[in-house]
């Protein structure tokens, strides 16, 4: 989420954490999906929110 916040792209989130761009993409659906919203950018308001980043 931290990575997510700071607004880099699945392909760069995989090369810092040395992941394959899938792996990024299922965690960051996956992550939607527990969180009920619709894009990156509301999980990271609701993360805040629960102060998670």
């Amino acid at each position: 989420m931290n990575l997510i916040d700071k607004g880099l792209a699945s392909k760069d989130i995989a090369g810092i954490l040395a992941i394959s761009i899938n792996t990024v993409s299922r965690h960051r659906q996956e992550i939607l999906g527990k969180l009920q919203v619709r894009n990156s950018i509301e999980a990271c308001r609701i993360a805040k929110d629960l102060n998670l980043i």
